[in-house]
């Protein structure tokens, strides 16, 4: 980190612990708060979804006298709820990109007087430039692959390890060190994930370029300021499961059984909730960061 990078975290921290600071970042959210519901919600629906596909999949109480009709029928259940949770997934996550940005634009406003007016300013021209943004999200997705695809990759590893039923049939065993090396790996991929996606919402809240250029600009703003982002990242990650999901700490991440569905519901209901104000709250400190940045493009 350059003399210039260490000046700019110091001036950002020192007005994190500004009250004013705080109160305006918290009004925004609130402000924002009727807008998140309807993403926050499909998503939890989305999660629901894949909590159901699990409970059913990882049933092992009859595995040795289930019937064939049983195990279509098991295979059924968790091949629905597996494409619904994806496509509700896939129908939150773009509205929540759109909501993000907009929130985005609007802290960048230097004007602080009838903040409701810019609000509805700022998603008027996310929903105005809705195809360049779809191309900037297509073509920066490319560059979100670097840290996705181990990401994937060591998820499908741990999900894989937890199955009760894989487990039952003695077809995978981890050690728990390489299960520990595992579990830290998805939390650095996470936070490297997190980090470049908010670069990629801080530069495509400006609408300044074309889609190709602000992909390009958003993954070198990543880079050059790639340890402060990946810093403020762990923070939100942090924040967001002690707030939003205690269970996974306590947890590890860990597979539901058949006997934590309705916990496993219960649990998604209170991200709904949560969520709906603390992802755009999450999103101020890398914002504040990264203005300096985002003025000189």
């Amino acid at each position: 980190m350059s003399p210039n990078d260490k000046s700019q975290l110091s001036s950002s921290l020192r007005l994190f612990r500004d009250g004013s600071w705080r109160k305006t970042a918290l009004s925004d959210s609130l402000l924002f708060f009727p807008y998140c519901i309807f993403p926050a919600l499909l998503l939890a629906l989305a999660n629901i979804a894949l909590v159901i596909c699990v409970n059913t999949l990882s049933d092992t109480s009859a595995l040795e006298s289930i019937t064939v009709d049983a195990l279509m029928q098991k295979l059924a259940i968790g091949l629905t709820t597996t494409f619904l949770g994806i496509g509700l997934t896939v129908w939150s996550l773009t509205i929540w990109l759109d909501r993000l940005t907009a929130f985005c634009r609007l802290r960048l406003s230097q004007d602080t007087h009838d903040r409701k007016t810019q609000v509805q300013s700022a998603l008027a021209a996310v929903k105005e430039n809705k195809k360049t943004l779809f191309k900037f999200w297509f073509i920066f997705s490319l560059y979100l692959l670097i840290p996705i695809s181990p990401l994937t990759i060591l998820i499908s590893v741990q999900t894989l390890a937890a199955s009760p039923s894989l487990k039952a049939l003695n077809m995978v065993a981890i050690p728990p060190e390489l299960a520990l090396i595992n579990n830290l790996g998805i939390g650095i991929f996470t936070v490297i994930t997190l980090a470049m996606t908010m670069a990629g919402i801080a530069v495509a809240s400006k609408l300044s370029s074309s889609a190709q250029t602000m992909a390009a600009q958003s993954f070198k703003l990543f880079l050059n300021q790639a340890l402060a982002l990946c810093l403020i990242a762990a923070a939100v990650v942090l924040v967001n499961a002690i707030i939003s999901a205690p269970q996974v700490i306590v947890t590890g991440g860990q597979s539901a059984a058949k006997s934590d569905l309705l916990p496993g519901i219960l649990a998604q209901v209170w991200l709904c909730l949560t969520s709906s104000i603390l992802w755009t709250l999450s999103l101020c400190p890398a914002v504040e960061y990264l203005r300096r940045d985002l003025v000189a493009t």
